[in-house]
């Protein structure tokens, strides 16, 4: 659907851009008649002023308000062709709105899924891993106890080998 807009757009484009050389070579043409024309007076296309004051000023019916209409009417077609593709989008925003909230939607189930699924796998890992922590305990104190134990043993060797050397230094010398 998101390419369906897209494609749209480019076929507008294309179309304003065909029209847009039609009518390039409609003006060309009409230049050419206009120029061909231009002999007769009063056959030059629309003119503004007061009726009757072209003709006064030595017969030039048309100059220059002939010319300011047709900038006139390129810049409102030059707008219009712009306008168009925008208008286009404006008609799809709200079909892809709803297809948008259709996907936030999904992407929603997707995120509560995974989250619930994630929950549970944590659950299942804290049961699992209850006993191994509670035999962890077990063992860390174990070894504590065999610590201490063999630091009593150590001392009891230290002790124990002072007294044979205090032992071997009375009889030698005594």
């Amino acid at each position: 659907l998101k390419g369906r807009l897209v494609r749209d757009i480019l076929d507008d484009e294309q179309k304003s851009e065909q029209q847009h050389q039609q009518q390039q070579q409609q003006r060309e043409e009409d230049e050419n008649e206009s120029k061909d024309d231009s002999c007769r007076p009063g056959t030059s296309g629309i003119t503004l002023g007061k009726i009757g004051q072209g003709l006064r000023r030595g017969g030039k019916a048309g100059g220059a308000g002939a010319v300011d209409v047709d900038k006139i009417r390129t810049a409102i077609q030059t707008l219009c062709q712009s306008t168009n593709p925008l208008g286009k989008c404006m008609d799809y925003v709200h079909e892809d709105l709803g297809v948008m909230a259709k996907e936030l939607e999904r992407w929603r189930a997707d995120y509560r899924k995974s989250c619930d699924a994630l929950e549970d796998e944590q659950r299942a890992t804290s049961e699992t891993l209850h006993p191994l922590r509670g035999r962890l305990l077990d063992v860390e104190e174990r070894v504590k106890d065999e610590q201490a134990k063999l630091s009593t043993l150590k001392a009891s060797i230290a002790k124990n080998d002072q007294r044979i050397a205090e032992l071997l230094r009375d009889m030698v010398l005594g």
